[in-house]
């Protein structure tokens, strides 16, 4: 029984430690995957930061279509672009509280409340911090040289597409653990009723043995009572019968379903007293 036990454990054990591995695993594989996306917009922004640098340094022989084309397929990463002050001169793919279409309308003709939405952003982005210092201490900062050689910075957000994949490795991860808790639960319960049918067959067992010496007794007690016995002792003999085949009726009838019966409260409990 005990090596019995100890398998079980064992099992239970070794459960537990692949579920924890593939958690492990599955967490690691989305934290490389978030990592790749957020390699490959760096990527991108820094591509994007290079058109605009050579978009304000132009020369009459520069391609401009082919830069405002680098510049306009952004259409999934916030960004905006400000100059060393604070003052943002260009934005794209903010959700603007007041709808605005960055490839239709500049930053100076932006309403007051989406301009104050985009400073608000901005200042979030710092973190408190001048642009010179959050570009020192974040990699969402681009610095670029403007017009006439003016530093600007290059500010940008992860994409809807990276926040949310960031997001879902935890999200299925309690998915997961609410899944695996449904299971367990199941087999607990599964393994308790199992458990109480043992427990029903063996008190149905038990009231089944109870008959042969129940009987017995009864036939003992007839016999005694037949033969000029005490009469004291024949019915001390049948107090005993009764409590048997009390106790013998009350584990036969462990598992069955109850019969519902209509009964008095007072006469109920008096029988009980």
């Amino acid at each position: 029984m005990r090596i019995v036990y100890d398998k079980r454990q064992l099992w239970k054990f070794l459960f537990l430690a692949l579920a924890l591995a593939a958690v492990a695993a599955f967490l690691l594989i989305s934290n490389n995957l978030v990592k790749q996306l957020a390699r490959q917009e760096r990527e991108r922004m820094n591509i994007w930061a290079k058109a605009t640098e050579k978009l304000a340094s132009s020369s009459d022989d520069a391609d401009f279509e082919f830069i405002l084309e680098i510049i306009q397929q952004n259409n999934t990463i916030p960004v905006m672009v400000a100059d060393s002050q604070g003052n943002i001169t260009e934005f794209r793919n903010f959700d603007l509280p007041d709808h605005a279409d960055h490839d239709k309308i500049s930053y100076f003709e932006l309403s007051d409340e989406n301009r104050q939405y985009l400073q608000k952003r901005l200042a979030k982005m710092c973190n408190g911090k001048s642009i010179a210092a959050a570009a020192a201490s974040s990699d969402h900062f681009i610095e670029v040289k403007g017009f006439e050689n003016t530093r600007q910075y290059i500010i940008y957000e992860d994409s809807i597409l990276l926040r949310r994949l960031s997001q879902f490795p935890y999200i299925q991860l309690v998915i997961m653990i609410a899944v695996a808790l449904v299971i367990y639960g199941i087999f607990v319960y599964t393994k308790r009723a199992e458990q109480n049918r043992v427990w029903v067959g063996l008190c149905k067992e038990t009231a089944h043995q109870l008959g042969t010496p129940i009987s017995s007794l009864m036939a003992w007690s007839q016999y005694l009572e037949a033969t000029g016995t005490d009469r004291e002792t024949v019915s001390e003999i049948d107090k005993d019968v009764r409590r048997l085949s009390m106790i013998a009726e009350r584990f036969s009838k462990i598992g069955s379903r109850p019969d519902m019966e209509l009964e008095y409260i007072n006469e109920a409990t008096a029988r009980g007293l």
